[in-house]
């Protein structure tokens, strides 16, 4: 429901970052679900996002911008 267990892949410039939403923390710890990536300076290209859901979908999305929030949501993320 809180996709746990989603990979996310972003690709800009012909590097590519990965990170995988993992639940929990420690106990009385606090924790923050939101995935980053840093992308530092550069050109205006496109950015890839490309979101692989634990049910097996995969869902991308092209020319998210650089220093934003996207919130993703199974079956509503896309073109």
């Amino acid at each position: 429901r809180d996709g746990v267990g989603a990979r996310v892949e972003l690709a800009v410039g012909g590097r590519m970052q990965v990170r995988v939403r993992r639940a929990g923390g420690a106990y009385l710890s606090g924790h923050d679900p939101r995935l980053f990536f840093g992308l530092g300076e550069g050109d205006a290209e496109p950015v890839r996002i490309r979101v692989r859901w634990p049910s097996g979908t995969v869902e991308e999305s092209l020319g998210a911008g650089r220093d934003r929030v996207v919130e993703v949501e199974e079956g509503r993320f896309g073109p």
